[in-house]
């Protein structure tokens, strides 16, 4: 499914029937106003655990990321990734 349909057909019951299907690990999140950069070579780190085909430049991998409150089902933030490089910058 394409990420453009995937993000249009997105509403609160769907959203939820995608959460319920995942695999998830429980985390703690506080979030204060803040900013912060970084960098950091991840590539054979994350290679190494199976994410290889991710770092594929043949490969164009859209993604939709949500944080959500798991205990209300609150979508806190929602996001899409498309080109982090666009036009080889």
């Amino acid at each position: 499914m394409a990420l453009e349909t995937l993000a249009a057909d997105l509403d609160p019951a769907r959203f939820r029937t995608l959460v319920q299907s995942l695999d998830g690990a429980g985390v703690d999140l506080a979030m204060p106003r803040f900013g912060c950069a970084a960098s950091a070579e991840l590539k054979e780190p994350l290679t190494a655990l199976g994410m290889g085909p991710a770092f594929d430049p043949s490969l164009d991998r859209p993604f939709l990321l949500a944080i959500t409150d798991q205990e209300t089902g609150t979508v806190l933030f929602l996001g899409q990734m498309e080109d982090p490089n666009p036009g080889g910058k």
